[in-house]
This record gives C-alpha cells, sequence and structure tokens, in this order.
C-alpha cells in the first residue's frame, strides 16, 4: 500500500501530495487534530471532558483503537504537547496502522519527526497537503492544512478544505459559508472528541450543499 504512486500518471502525482484508493485497499480514511496530549491547561481552555491530562491521554488512545492496519489516519497536527522526541515516537509506534500521513501544527516542530519519518512509522509529513480520495468508484479533492484556509486549490471544483487549530472556534463561521471547509480538532463540533471518518466528511459536506443551494432557490 506504501507504492501509491505506481499505477498513477505523470500529472497526477504533480498535481497530488497522495493518492488515496480506498476501493483497493479496502480501508478507512480517518482524520483528526489537536489532541494537545500532555497539556493540562488545554482542559480548562476547551472545557474537555476530562479531569486530568490523562484522561485525555487514555481517551484519545482508546478511539485510536478503531483504526485498523489497512486503515490511512490523517492528522492535521498539535498532536503531543510536550514535543518530547521520545513520547512522539511513543505515541506513533502505538498505533495500528503504518499509513499516517501528518500536518505539522504551529506546537509541532520538524525535527522531532525525523525518527518516526525514517523508520516508515509515518508515511509522510507536510505543511500543506493536496489529496485524492477514489472510494465506491468517485473521487474527492481534499485540501489539508493545520490552518483554516480561505480559499484553496480545487475550490471552485467543490474540493474540501480540512483543517484543525480552532479547537471548534469557528465551527459557527464555517457553517454560516458555503465553502466546503470544515475544522476536524478534537473539540471541533464535528469531532466531539474522536476521529472523523471519511464517510462522515461525505455526508457533512452533502448536506452543506444541500442546505445552500435550497437557499439559493429561496432568495
Amino acid at each position: 500500500m506504501r507504492d501509491l504512486y505506481l499505477s498513477l500518471s505523470f500529472y497526477e502525482i504533480m498535481k497530488f501530495n497522495f493518492i488515496i484508493d480506498l476501493d483497493s485497499t479496502n480501508g478507512k480514511l480517518w482524520f483528526s487534530s489537536d489532541f494537545h496530549l500532555g497539556h493540562n491547561n488545554v482542559l480548562k481552555h476547551c472545557c474537555r471532558p476530562y479531569k486530568t491530562a490523562q484522561e485525555n491521554i487514555d481517551d484519545v488512545k482508546d478511539k485510536l483503537k478503531k483504526v485498523l492496519p489497512n486503515d490511512y489516519l490523517i492528522l492535521l497536527g498539535d498532536n503531543i504537547w510536550t514535543g518530547q522526541v521520545s513520547r512522539i515516537n511513543s505515541f506513533f509506534r502505538g498505533i495500528n496502522t503504518r499509513n499516517i500521513i501528518v500536518f505539522y501544527g504551529n506546537h509541532d516542530r520538524e525535527k522531532n519527526y525525523k525518527d518516526i519519518l525514517t523508520d516508515g512509522t509515518i508515511l509522510a509529513a507536510e505543511r500543506l497537503g493536496h489529496i485524492r480520495v477514489r472510494k465506491e468508484g468517485k473521487e474527492q479533492e481534499i485540501a489539508l492544512c493545520h490552518y483554516p484556509l480561505l480559499t484553496w486549490n480545487g475550490k471552485a471544483r467543490n474540493a474540501w478544505m480540512i483543517h484543525g487549530h480552532c479547537h471548534g472556534n469557528i465551527d459557527k463561521f464555517n457553517n454560516e459559508q458555503p465553502d466546503l471547509r470544515v475544522d476536524v480538532g478534537w473539540d471541533s463540533e464535528l469531532a466531539l472528541y474522536d476521529l472523523v471518518e471519511y464517510s462522515d466528511l461525505q455526508k457533512f459536506f452533502q448536506e452543506k450543499t444541500k442546505r445552500f443551494s435550497c437557499k439559493s432557490l429561496i432568495i
């Protein structure tokens, strides 16, 4: 599954960071962001339902158990608060899949991910990405970044923009705009302290597109 480019055209290779073909892998695609593991203050800042930072860690690890070896996991930054290499290595090596793509957050340091990149624990670590997902014969372009983007490649072609960083604080703004942009962070309305699966995003954006289409007809 790591030979993602073997059957792709040169055009696709140049345009997309990754092509994730869920039909051929028979796996799922999961998204999350902003675990802030080991960060005591995030519990009160974001009103998380945990009494201690360890409860936060335990819940995240428990939710990650649903990710199977054949699945893909995209994490959009700020995973480990302390930034210690040993903690980062231990966390990622404890995840069932090695098909992990990381996008650096504002609290992440690229140098701390060198070990798990070198030994193949994760597929890649990026700042900004544009991927294509294939599922049930349909294709979807997705722009990925820790931060929300106002505009992105493929936006006019209904490409999604998936981000973290905001801890749900711009959910209202995102929901009031027709743009296909959403926060998948741990504290967001869509995630609500869980991972977000690709089919959840499909349903979310289908409903949003329908809602704004109806508004335009009324106006």
